[in-house]
């Protein structure tokens, strides 16, 4: 069967990429991350920091919507199994301290019910698998009643401070998150401070909170565990900084309705959206007609090499604290990428960021796997989908299966087989010896 499939794809437009292989993969250990960025070359390596408020040209902090609708799509959360980079020498989890209901939480906010606290800390252990680095990063965790105008939100997230220019910043005059900048810096920046704030509405949007771990929250229930995914995914950085201004107070852009604007020096997370031609909304002008049209269509992406071209979200009317600081709904509700996206439904599940969310955090900086792995060991004689678990038992499998720029690890043996590589993708020996050919 794969002998004809490979005869199929030869075209003779593609016979140049044909790759027949015998040769001897030998495992070699992966370059070991080390979540601290040379200093960039003239650069100031002053910590230099700036509170979020005066900084902040959008002021509302990114937030989830609530939705009555019943979905019962289900993200399992990743599989330990099937992260590679756990097993690597040297590799450092990041770990998370959960500081609950702290002094600086909003006047009303409750006590934590201890199975909400479980949901949480299920959250952040989930995180704790797919980030690595050098620093803890610390959370301040608030529960509370929203305010009737905010009734329907399930949670706001966001950053304590940002900075720019310290030693390890990878661009010069850009803002990083605290969380993200200790980690490029392997400093405590903030001087033992939390690194980002979260805010969750004990009255679950009018419905029901889902405290338990395993995904089955009932029709009337919001899953707690994948709500605090979401908004640890704020505070480590999907936050941008442009905003629209709609000509009423409070003043956005200089008080002219239509006009969009961004902040400067720009964040991180800035540099990395574009419109659909390519070109980079921090080279529209500033308090510009042309960067406010643009601002809401739906024609704004993604643009870093490891997130890929991945819609955000971009509604027309612009939505403070949600415009831009989301994945586009429609592209990505019921998929794998679904974390991220600005609404989450009754039933609905995502305990996991997906590849996409992943990859725009490596482009941000974050030591972070692609996930983009299959496996392939010629022993198994059952079921398999290319996980650690069910690998392939062919390198033609796995090949096919791996996405661009993935990763195809490869148990001992010999396949013997030929193979058509026309996408970038990386294969590896999980251990010696390996032999691929005919």
């Amino acid at each position: 069967m794969w002998r004809k499939r490979m005869n199929r794809l030869l075209t003779p437009a593609r016979r140049a990429v044909l790759l027949v292989l015998l040769f001897t993969l030998t495992a070699a250990a992966a370059a070991r991350p080390s979540g601290k960025a040379a200093p960039l070359a003239g650069s100031a390596a002053n910590g230099a920091a700036a509170p979020l408020a005066p900084d902040a040209v959008e002021k509302a902090w990114p937030d989830l919507r609530g939705s009555a609708i019943y979905n019962p799509a289900r993200v399992p959360a990743p599989d330990p199994a099937d992260l590679p980079h756990l097993n690597q020498p040297g590799v450092q989890s990041i770990g998370f301290t959960v500081n609950y209901n702290p002094a600086n939480c909003p006047v009303g906010s409750l006590n934590w019910p201890g199975n909400a606290q479980a949901a949480f800390q299920r959250a952040v252990d989930i995180w704790s698998l797919l980030l690595t680095g050098p620093r803890t990063i610390e959370i301040d965790a608030c529960w509370l009643p929203f305010p009737p105008g905010q009734a329907g939100f399930l949670g706001f997230g966001n950053t304590t401070i940002y900075y720019r220019d310290f030693d390890g910043a990878p661009l010069a005059n850009t803002w990083y998150p605290v969380a993200l900048a200790n980690q490029l810096a392997d400093d405590d920046l903030n001087g033992g401070n939390a690194e980002m704030i979260l805010q969750f509405n004990s009255n679950a949007a009018g419905q029901n909170w889902y405290f338990g771990l395993n995904g089955t929250p009932a029709a009337d229930e919001f899953d707690m565990v994948s709500v605090v995914l979401h908004e640890i995914g704020h505070g480590l950085g999907f936050l941008p900084n442009f905003s629209w201004d709609d000509g009423a107070a409070p003043n956005e852009c200089g008080g002219v309705a239509g006009t969009g604007c961004y902040g400067s020096p720009p964040r991180i997370y800035d540099r990395f959206i574009q419109d659909g031609g390519g070109t980079a909304l921090l080279n529209y002008a500033n308090n510009s007609f042309a960067l406010g049209n643009q601002l809401i269509t739906d024609d704004n992406f993604w643009s870093g090499a490891s997130g890929g071209a991945a819609q955000l979200n971009s509604p027309n009317p612009w939505v403070g604290a949600s415009s831009l600081s989301h994945l586009d709904e429609a592209t990505y509700n019921n998929t794998n990428h679904a974390l991220m996206t600005p609404n989450i439904a009754l039933g609905e599940v995502a305990h996991h960021p997906g590849t996409i969310m992943l990859g725009m955090l490596r482009d941000l900086g974050w030591t972070a796997p692609s996930l983009g792995n299959t496996y392939v060991d010629l022993t198994n004689g059952g079921f398999e989908d290319g996980t650690f678990a069910n690998p392939f038992d062919t390198v033609i499998e796995g090949v096919l299966a791996a996405p661009n720029g993935g990763t195809v690890w490869i148990l001992p043996g010999s396949y013997d087989e030929s193979l058509i590589i026309d996408r970038p993708m990386t294969l590896r020996a999980w251990s010696d010896p390996i032999t691929i050919g005919q």
